[in-house]
């Protein structure tokens, strides 16, 4: 309903329900059935008037519990994060990501979409609460996904290594696919 600064609570007197378009709103933003879980949470940076508001802007009762940020039918999995895969301390909680394989087939290596738009629940053990991106180098994410996904990532860590691709905050378009081997790069 109006300018929000860093530390500041959502109220019912400065928040406000707004419908946008789905092409304009980040995929974490809050919308109405959230209101019960974030009312009285308190700002870790500023949101114009007007903006909508996701959960990485907000700062988390430390009791939050990894399963209150389960949506039904999802389950977390965690990977874990090595070398150039690690995004160097840009990953944050409520980001999205994509996931690749890279495997062996007939002696040579390829790579190939795994699954995408991805919603992160933790960094390491940090939950929504974090202020700021932690480095993430040999720590673990922990990912919203469904019991398919699920299983699809564990086979994948058996074939192989996958590797974390950042969405932009609007991106919310499909990945398609494609297969990149030793031919593609010449």
């Amino acid at each position: 309903s109006r300018d929000l600064a860093v530390d500041d609570r959502l109220e019912s007197g400065n928040v406000s329900l707004r419908e946008i378009p789905l092409t304009y709103l980040p995929t974490a933003s809050l919308v109405e059935a959230d209101w019960s879980s974030y009312a009285d949470a308190e700002l870790r940076e500023s949101v114009a008037a007007g903006s909508p508001i996701t959960p990485s802007q907000l700062r988390r009762d430390e009791s939050v519990r990894l399963a209150e940020l389960l949506e039904t039918g999802d389950r977390a999995i965690s990977l874990p994060l090595m070398g150039a895969s690690s995004l160097s301390g840009f990953l944050y909680p409520a980001d999205r990501i994509d996931l690749m394989l890279t495997y062996r087939d007939e002696g040579s290596r390829r790579t190939v979409p795994l699954l995408n738009d991805i919603p992160v629940l933790a960094v390491g053990s940090d939950l929504l609460e974090t202020t700021q991106a932690t480095a993430v180098s040999d720590r673990d994410i922990t990912l919203a996904v469904s019991p398919i996904e699920a299983a699809t990532i564990t086979q994948a860590q058996a074939m192989g290594e996958i590797a974390v691709a950042l969405r932009g905050e609007l991106d919310n378009l499909p990945v398609d696919d494609f297969l990149i081997d030793a031919h593609h790069l010449q």
